[in-house]
């Protein structure tokens, strides 16, 4: 479980109880961490959010018309881009297999 790291004290709290019932689970991770990963960090909020569109659009090509008819489309691509991080973090840290 991916959880990003908010500002306003009320997400905080709730980001902080999620934390906490799947303690062994969850990672509490900033926004810049993904933005640096993904390379779609221009220092400006507007500037991010485009260039979520854009990555998502560039990793995910197939399911881009879908993501079209969304009026918050960035924020959407910004939980993608975030999923995926998630999901090549878990990969990696992932034990090797067993030696048969």
């Amino acid at each position: 479980i991916i959880i990003e790291r908010q500002m306003s004290a009320k997400m905080k709290i709730i980001g902080t109880a999620i934390r906490l019932l799947h303690w062994d689970q969850a990672e509490m991770v900033t926004p810049h961490k993904v933005k640096r990963f993904f390379g779609t960090s221009t220092g400006k909020y507007k500037g991010n959010k485009k260039a979520a569109e854009l990555k998502v659009r560039e990793l995910l090509p197939e399911i881009w018309g879908r993501l079209k008819v969304f009026k918050k489309r960035d924020d959407l691509c910004d939980a993608i881009l975030m999923a995926l991080w998630g999901q090549h973090r878990n990969r990696r840290e992932a034990p090797p297999p067993p030696e048969a």
